[in-house]
């Protein structure tokens, strides 16, 4: 399992990453993304990690 961290400085809001992992990802009032403590497969938190435009997620493991 893994989590993941978004970097918030470097976040657009494009949103891909709540597209693929709805409960790990919520939005503040300026849509940019932070995560949540929610776990993620291995697979799926890489997926997610490599969707970011910005590419400001990284997935560690739990």
């Amino acid at each position: 399992m893994k989590r993941i961290a978004i970097d918030g400085d470097l976040c657009q809001g494009s949103s891909q990453c709540a597209g693929i992992a709805p409960a790990a990802v919520d939005f503040d009032d300026d849509g940019i993304a932070f995560a949540t403590d929610t776990l993620l497969a291995d697979d799926v938190a890489r997926q997610v990690e490599s969707s970011c435009p910005s590419m400001a997620i990284t997935a560690t493991d739990a």
